[in-house]
């Protein structure tokens, strides 16, 4: 249920570079509060929090005193860009460093803050440019010092977008159980519903598929599913004699292809996860389209066994 919020589509007018890249804002329901939905140029949706739109309020000021008084805009200019500083070093400060626990009383930083904060990084570094072409045709000379800052502070908020995400992969593996070999034949199937309870419990109930545009959901989970591979892999590796036991061999390939199944449903590819080591390879490997689902059994088997 969305409901567009007349304040914040104020404030999107008075920060529109031109009618392309205006700013709709929506109020979206996520977990038990409203985050606000940004989108530049109609393109995808960010789910940030609402400290997001306090800081376009001031930017929106901020902006309004360098058009109305050019003399102060190399001053105004300077405080503009301390602030998207400020703003850029609490965030990775409040939820990387676990700030948040002791200033707003947060008992656990959860999957969900990652994520939010992480989107309110990737609008921030999205519409840095544009509104630094929007003071660039009004700015002194001197002021290029403050455009070069605006890039790197755009570059620097994905950096930290990037470290949320990879928090998001590393509470995961170390969340993960470890299995031994000789368990498969008992609890095999009971290991494997828990990685995919897992799974389902990151994008739904953690907010990921929600929160998340389509091609960041794919560069965070690819590289959580990647250490789910090794570690079944690893597991079924060191089943001893398993190709001379007909009845657990076709056990273990049940197994793997329930798997397969659901991780299909949930949109993403057992074959591209097992490439996606980290990050970097999710972001290198992932198909421009949609994954080709479904794979062929025989393919998917073959990479475990």
């Amino acid at each position: 249920m969305t409901d567009e919020s007349p304040e914040a589509i104020e404030l999107a007018k008075r920060l529109a570079i031109d009618k392309e890249d205006s700013l709709p804002i929506q109020e979206d329901v996520v977990g038990e509060g409203c985050n606000p939905r940004l989108s530049l140029c109609g393109q995808a949706y960010y789910s940030v929090s609402h400290s997001v739109l306090m800081l376009l309020r001031i930017l929106a000021d901020y902006e309004q005193y360098v058009f109305a008084m050019p003399f102060l805009a190399h001053d105004v200019s300077q405080r503009i860009h301390d602030l998207l500083k400020v703003y850029d070093g609490q965030t990775a400060g409040l939820i990387l460093g676990a700030g948040a626990r002791e200033s707003a009383g947060i008992g656990t930083i959860t999957v969900s803050h990652l994520a939010v904060s992480a989107q309110c990084l990737s609008f921030l570094a999205d519409f840095a440019p544009r509104f630094r072409r929007r003071l660039e045709a009004v700015l002194p000379p001197k002021s290029t010092v403050f455009l070069k800052n605006l890039d790197r502070f755009a570059k620097e908020a994905i950096d930290h977008r990037n470290e949320f995400y990879v928090k998001v992969v590393l509470m995961v593996k170390e969340g993960l159980k470890e299995w031994k070999p000789e368990q498969w034949r008992k609890e095999g199937g009971a290991w494997i519903l828990t990685l995919l309870k897992e799974v389902g419990r990151l994008l739904k109930k953690g907010g990921l598929e929600r929160l998340l545009e389509k091609k960041q959901l794919r560069v965070v989970m690819y590289p959580i599913l990647y250490s789910y591979y090794v570690k079944m892999k690893t597991c079924i590796g060191g089943i001893k004699n398993l190709r001379e036991d007909p009845v657990l061999l076709k056990k273990v390939k049940e197994d793997i292809l329930h798997y397969k199944v659901n991780i299909e449903n949930f949109g993403f590819s057992v074959t591209l996860s097992t490439k996606a080591r980290d990050l970097t390879d999710a972001a290198n490997w992932l198909p421009t389209g949609d994954e080709a689902l479904p794979e062929p059994d025989d393919e998917v088997l073959a990479l475990f066994l």
